[in-house]
């Protein structure tokens, strides 16, 4: 149990790889302009780096999560429970990456102290949710466990920012990105049976098509319609 849960929850920690790439560049950012109290700029920067995250997490989640079934047939057939614990650790992450830089802005603002306070929480409720689900459901109870622990640990530092700061990072994009998500399943959902290499390109065409490509066209994402346009365009 233990060797599977391991290799479904690395697998499902690979959608937050963009939220650490993007914590490396905006963390510096957020000090300086909280150093320098342009709480606007701190604002926007939370609201563009959440949403960006998202855009990311979802889509590699959802391409993740529809080929689950056929990585894990590549493995001992005892590999296919863990399939569900994909499932939960990438929406507990998911989530982590919505409101990721809260953490940023409480660590370099004067309620410093707070980050201890969150992450001893954390600790409690990781302990606890995992002694009272996994003795009844198993790997899928430590993987709900994980989520929760991530879902509650994230909620009180996005409420503490928000009554603390008077800013939090959800906009109207989130319904779309909603939407978008649960049209590209319903499409894919569609799909005959296919081989693994079959299954993947065509769920990758069908997320680029109903996921990535109307994200872009409804201007969903500055940033993400910045960098498409750099592509285009050859500039780097």
């Amino acid at each position: 149990d233990t060797a599977v849960y391991a290799v479904a929850f690395y697998i499902g920690t690979v959608i937050a790889v963009p939220q650490r790439s993007i914590e490396k560049i905006t963390t510096p950012l957020i000090a300086e302009y909280i150093r320098r109290r342009k709480w606007a700029e701190v604002e926007e920067i939370y609201r563009k780096t959440s949403l960006t995250q998202v855009i990311a997490g979802t889509f590699i989640l959802l391409l993740i999560w529809v080929n689950s079934g056929h990585l894990l047939n590549l493995l001992p057939a005892v590999y296919s429970d863990g399939q569900y614990v994909i499932l939960f650790i990438g929406l507990g992450k998911l989530f982590d990456m919505a409101t990721g830089a809260n953490g940023s802005i409480i660590i370099n603002s004067r309620h410093y102290r707070f980050d201890l306070a969150s992450n001893l929480l954390l600790i409690f409720f990781t302990v606890s949710t995992n002694l009272l689900l996994i003795p009844s459901y198993g790997i899928h109870g430590a993987a709900v466990a994980t989520m929760l622990s991530l879902f509650l640990y994230n909620l009180i530092k996005l409420v503490f920012v928000w009554t603390a700061f008077s800013m939090q990072p959800f906009s109207k994009e989130f319904i779309w990105l909603i939407v978008l998500a649960l049209v590209s399943l319903g499409v894919i959902s569609l799909l005959p049976g296919l081989g693994i290499i079959p299954h993947l390109a065509a769920t990758l065409l069908i997320l680029s098509a109903t996921f990535l490509f109307p994200v872009w066209l409804l201007g969903l994402s500055a940033d993400l319609n910045r960098l498409v346009s750099r592509l285009l365009s050859g500039n780097s």
